[in-house]
């Protein structure tokens, strides 16, 4: 979803409040967890056969999902696949056709949206762009800058940051109202492989800091699936939902993507040492696993 920055005050909402989607109280439903453990916390957000037709067409079919708290959850799918509209939906940025949307009460939500505009002729700060909707001091934006790595940013124009730094700032934004549910979508655009590892870990150390449960949007299979505790393979309807190792080798999963991912495997980068966002390596006197530390010694 792309976002024109004089659009912020209509889809950035600090507090979801009962409205259109009132729903009767549903059973909690038990979901497991990535540490294969059972949470029976009411869950954040609880989407019940959600339907969505658009000029005479199905972009949703019964699709179901509850959001918990500490879960990091991945929407992947093709393009087309009804991601988009799913997200809109469970924002109450769009009406559904059919089903049910049960948020907890006076849910904190956060949202980071794939980009957003800003226009050349209408210079902003970073500083100024944290406040745009809501009013922070100095050392709340800087505090929050710093968590996701970009707090030298500060006073730095809008328009002359790297996609990388553009997409740490939003997280920040988010971040400013100290959200629930955090929402991600497409978080990585634009973003090279290594800036987006080091993004990926960001989302991690945030959600395990404010206990908040996140749910990101991408179609970066190999990278996402190794970033995330449970995957959920949208195409129009659910094919298949579970662990990234599970879903990475079910029929549906593999039929749905086919070439995609022929000759990919989950992606994971362990070696000891840390990238900037430009994707330079910060070297670390720790870090011995890697052939460019052995080829300069």
């Amino acid at each position: 979803m792309v976002v024109n920055i004089g659009c912020l005050y209509a889809i950035l909402p600090c507090n979801i409040h009962a409205n259109r989607y009132r729903a009767n109280t549903m059973p909690t439903l038990h979901q497991q967890t990535a540490d294969n453990t059972q949470t029976e916390s009411a869950p954040l957000l609880t989407a019940k056969n959600i339907a969505y037709v658009k000029c005479g067409k199905t972009i949703l079919d019964k699709v179901s999902l509850q959001l918990h708290n500490k879960e990091i959850i991945t929407l992947i799918g093709p393009n087309g696949a009804g991601k988009t509209s799913l997200i809109r939906i469970l924002l109450g940025l769009t009406a559904a056709s059919g089903g049910k949307v049960q948020r907890q009460k006076d849910l904190r939500l956060g949202y980071v949206p794939q980009h957003i505009e800003v226009p050349e002729v209408m210079p902003i700060r970073v500083i100024d762009f944290l406040n745009v909707t809501d009013l922070y001091d100095v050392a709340q934006c800087q505090e929050m800058l710093d968590e996701v790595n970009c707090a030298y940013l500060l006073y730095s124009a809008m328009q002359n940051i790297s996609g990388g730094e553009m997409q740490r700032v939003l997280l920040a934004r988010a971040l400013l109202k100290k959200p629930q549910l955090l929402v991600l979508d497409e978080p990585a655009s634009g973003v090279d492989i290594i800036g987006q590892q080091a993004l990926y870990k960001t989302i991690k150390q945030i959600r395990d800091k404010h206990d908040c449960g996140i749910l990101m949007v991408s179609h970066d299979l190999h990278l996402v699936m190794a970033a995330t505790d449970r995957v959920i393979c949208l195409n129009s309807h659910i094919c298949c939902t579970g662990h990234p190792d599970d879903v990475s080798e079910h029929p549906e999963y593999l039929k749905l993507f086919g070439d995609a991912i022929d000759g990919l495997a989950l992606y994971s980068h362990n070696h000891d040492h840390e990238h900037d966002l430009s994707g330079n390596i910060v070297e670390s006197e720790h870090c011995h696993s890697c052939e460019h530390h052995k080829e300069n010694k």
